[in-house]
């Protein structure tokens, strides 16, 4: 049986078909009815590993990797609190709220979902206001890992399942979805910002973050590539669903016609 390298599934990832179905705003609008998800869930893994390398809580210590603490504090900097084209400065969550809203996307759920998390009502969030079931599924296993994970499996998932792969697919969907900027200038600089962060300057230092965790344990660096390959896979599955959801909208418009 063939074996699949995390490369060959980055490579997947980047070559989806999903990027080419995004040709109009009815169809962004599902996409990201679903991937605001993972945006959020993406910074309770960051926040994790930043309590790691860089603890808030308690009597201070200098930190072990000061080079480490250094990198999540910048990505968690511009995470939560980015500068817009406007100079104001915001969440790339909330960026992405407002990128939603530009193209005529429902918010109403995710900001349910928010309101649960702030409550510590998790479970409730994921069962009655995160309707899509793709991104129910992604965003689901994203906390069971949060919650569950040692932090060299977190670190992984945040260096080859996020911060590595993201610049690729985003890319792919900036220059092979039918759209332009002009339709939706808000969506394409969040594209664009993660594009030079993620690949300029967050990639290479994650490896760093994961080798600091591994260290010279084999068992570790199995557990991590293990952890690593799950969370490609996820996402794989993730854009194969939303991918479905797509073809399933484009062939009930068919059918109305």
């Amino acid at each position: 049986m063939k074996t699949f390298s995390l490369q060959d599934k980055k490579d997947a990832l980047k070559n989806h078909r999903l990027y080419e179905q995004i040709c109009s705003l009815k169809e962004l609008r599902l996409f990201m009815e679903n991937h605001v998800y993972a945006v959020l869930d993406f910074m309770s893994l960051t926040k994790k590993i930043q309590s790691y390398f860089a603890p808030t809580e308690g009597i201070w210590t200098a930190p072990k990797h000061p080079q480490l603490a250094r990198f999540i504090n910048e990505v968690v900097l511009a995470e939560e609190s980015d500068e817009l084209p406007s100079g104001e400065y915001l969440s790339h969550f909330e960026m992405y709220l407002i990128a939603m809203e530009e193209v005529g996307a429902d918010t109403k759920p995710i900001r349910d979902f928010t309101k649960c998390l702030e409550r510590g009502e998790l479970l409730e969030g994921l069962k009655n206001y995160c309707p899509q079931y793709p991104a129910r599924n992604f965003t689901t296993q994203t906390y069971q890992q949060v919650f569950n994970w040692e932090i060299h499996q977190i670190v992984a998932a945040f260096c080859h399942g996020r911060e590595k792969v993201i610049p690729l697919m985003f890319l792919s969907l900036a220059d092979k979805c039918g759209l332009k900027k002009s339709e939706c200038p808000m969506f394409f600089y969040y594209l664009e910002r993660h594009i030079e962060l993620d690949g300029d300057e967050h990639g290479p230092l994650a490896d760093k973050l994961l080798k600091a965790v591994v260290g010279e344990s084999p068992e570790k660096l199995e557990q991590s590539l293990k952890a690593a390959e799950l969370c490609l896979n996820q996402r794989i599955q993730f854009w194969d669903e939303v991918s479905e959801q797509l073809d399933e909208q484009r062939s009930l418009r068919s059918e109305s016609l």
